[in-house]
């Protein structure tokens, strides 16, 4: 879209106060450029976005130290253990004070969260009929990817590496300050202290075990490549897949929301993308081989219906493995899942023989 008049200048000024040293180029035919030093790029990225502007691809401009750490041990496992379960959101303030949601338990929100920090957040709007409205899916905020928890100063400060988003990534990775209660977990936005979310905890950390896999690779393989997790905690599982950051639409550009960027770079190709490369559902595992829906993210119509039966050949096939697992899906494709965590099977029936599932 072409800069109005004097945007350029603008901008400058606008990155002066944060302060960057920016300078205005104007090449030839009349087009302008600024130029900001590499190291302040993430700077100048997130005060654009805070003043309505998008900025893509987002690769290139966010903030790369939190996440060399992505692939490295918890740095503090019993904190870890102690953050991980299923968490149900009670309530959200923003500013700290102003209560702008508030749910019964188990209606808001879901969380899982494995021993050793992979993390699923289900943030599902509800729907109208069992349809999803425009409005509804301008409100999928679903995410997952990796929690690195240290204890820093007296305080408890949590960083989500969000591999796969429903929203436009921010520039800079989310951090926060938590508070832990006996059943409850208190998060302030940080270091900003913007926002202030109460968790409180579905199952017990002692008593659940866990599973969680990590999406390795699909057959035929799409066009553009997606990531995912897969996590169980007791009889709760959740899954997520969609193009990792950086890549396409959504997850290339950093604005403010996913309306914000309807707006910015067409409605319609963004629902398509959504639509098409981005799954997330949560359920309960009945028993093991047999998976139930409770709520999908753009098909409020699924909630109740079956996903997997050991026993349903219409529903695939999971074949598991020492190192991975693969889902056959009905149409033939293909999915190999890593095992990163496996304390018990979800998939084999217990007797080798898979109950008859209800509709």
């Amino acid at each position: 879209v072409p800069a109005s008049p004097g945007m350029a200048g603008a901008l400058c000024g606008l990155l002066a106060e944060v302060p960057v040293n920016v300078r205005l180029s104007s090449a030839f035919g009349g087009m302008d450029a600024l130029l900001i030093p590499e190291d302040a790029l993430p700077v100048a990225a997130a005060a654009l976005v805070r003043h309505g502007h998008a900025i893509w691809p987002s690769a290139k401009i966010c903030e790369p130290v939190p996440w060399k750490a992505l692939r490295a041990p918890p740095s503090n496992p019993p904190l870890s253990r102690r953050l991980s379960g299923v968490w149900s959101l009670q309530r959200r303030e923003e500013p700290p004070g102003t209560v702008v949601e508030e749910f019964m338990d188990g209606e808001g929100p879901l969380r899982l969260q494995a021993t050793g920090g992979l993390f699923i957040e289900l943030r599902i709007p509800g729907a109208q009929r069992g349809r999803a409205t425009p409005a509804a899916e301008q409100g999928e905020a679903s995410f997952c990817g990796c929690c690195r928890a240290v204890e820093k100063e007296g305080r408890t400060l949590c960083t989500q590496l969000r591999a796969v988003d429903f929203q436009p990534p921010s520039v800079d990775a989310v951090r926060l300050s938590i508070t832990m209660g006996k059943s409850t977990i208190d998060e302030l936005s940080y270091p900003s202290g913007e926002y202030r979310e109460v968790w409180k905890r579905v199952s017990s950390a002692k008593k659940t075990e866990f599973v969680a896999l990590e999406l390795q690779s699909e057959v035929p393989e799409p066009k553009h490549p997606r990531c995912g997790i897969w996590l169980f905690a007791g009889r709760r599982w959740a899954r997520l897949v969609g193009p990792p950051r950086g890549s396409g639409l959504v997850a290339g550009t950093c604005c403010r929301s996913l309306g914000h960027l309807q707006r910015l770079r067409g409605a319609a190709e963004v629902r398509h993308e959504l639509k098409k490369h981005y799954h997330a559902a949560c359920g309960e595992l009945e028993e093991p081989g047999m998976l139930r829906t409770e709520r999908e993210a753009l098909h409020p119509e699924r909630a109740g219906s079956l996903f997997y039966s050991a026993s349903d050949e219409s529903t695939g096939e999971i074949i598991t493995g020492e190192d991975s697992i693969v889902r056959i899906l009905p149409t033939g494709q293909r999915e190999t899942w890593r095992i990163v965590e496996w304390t018990f099977d979800p998939f084999t029936p217990m007797d080798g023989v898979a109950s008859e599932p209800r509709r």
